[in-house]
């Protein structure tokens, strides 16, 4: 009897420590919404600049109330909204839209050690492609640019033998080949 009490009473408390962490999870995501509302207005698909917000963060009026709101989020000591505004713009565009805002507070606030390991490998994962597309365009340009300098240097040549009427100097031949 005392083993099957203690089981039900577990199974209670299991469930009220859950049902606790799902209000708390409701209300955090209730602020959220209601932080959007403060940066974005009633505009669904409304962007904001990094600029912009800190024009709301030092409004009177709107930065206080922004200011309560992300701190019943509880994000780190010390976090600004503009910090929150560069890890929130997903594409780098130096733009945040609504829709970025609720599903990366949404991500940042309820994702587990797993989810979390996902989303920074994923950001990693970006950073590294978007180098390597960027060393690529870097030696593309480069090629392309030693290419006119070699046809500069060429034509220069041309023009300075030809002004001092030098014969052009003789085709290199082709590398002798060895037979086995």
């Amino acid at each position: 009897i005392i083993g099957v009490i203690m089981e039900r009473t577990t199974l209670v408390q299991q469930s009220y420590v859950a049902d606790v962490a799902h209000e708390r999870d409701c209300y955090c995501m209730g602020k959220v919404k209601e932080a959007a509302d403060v940066i974005f207005g009633s505009d669904e698909d409304e962007i904001i600049t990094r600029d912009e917000l800190k024009q709301i963060v030092r409004h009177p009026v709107k930065g206080m109330a922004l200011s309560q709101l992300i701190q019943e989020v509880d994000l780190p000591l010390g976090y600004t909204v503009q910090e929150l505004h560069s890890l929130l713009d997903a594409d780098a565009s130096g733009t945040v839209t609504r829709t970025e805002f609720v599903d990366g507070m949404a991500r940042l606030l309820f994702s587990d050690d797993f989810q979390r390991s996902c989303i920074l490998l994923t950001a990693i994962s970006d950073v590294r492609s978007h180098t390597f597309n960027a060393v690529q365009e870097i030696y593309q340009q480069l090629s392309e640019e030693l290419n006119a300098v070699r046809t500069d240097i060429q034509q220069l040549g041309d023009e300075t033998r030809k002004s001092f009427n030098v014969a052009p100097p003789p085709a290199a031949a082709p590398a002798a080949t060895r037979h086995s």
